[in-house]
């Protein structure tokens, strides 16, 4: 009588299983893939070029520039530009305004 197909046949069918299943998973992959580039590059992206209405300026508001921490603490300023954002003077410190503003800082 046949014994079975044992421990060395189970492992072959289960090694041409996986094999075959990710030949599979590759093609599926690749045809899947290649028609994403199609139609990707069937239509080109077309994007109107942004133009500014005649006659109308765009404005650009520049953030205000206020003295640095070391000339307003010096100074007695009230406000200061630390690391871009306008501070208030707190007591023994500074304290950011809310909501945060940004700023520029003429000096130290």
């Amino acid at each position: 009588m046949r014994e079975g197909i044992g421990f060395g046949g189970v492992f072959l069918a289960m090694v041409l299983a996986l094999v075959a299943h990710d030949i599979l998973r590759l093609v599926v992959a690749r045809v899947w893939v290649e028609r994403a580039v199609h139609q990707l590059t069937a239509q080109p992206i077309v994007r109107p070029a942004a133009r500014p209405m005649p006659g109308v300026q765009p404005v650009v508001q520049r953030p205000p520039e206020i003295v640095g921490p070391m000339v307003a603490r010096r100074g007695g300023h009230t406000a200061a530009c630390i690391n871009g954002i306008i501070a208030s003077r707190k007591g023994n410190g500074w304290s950011d305004l809310e909501p945060r503003t940004r700023c520029i800082a003429t000096t130290e």
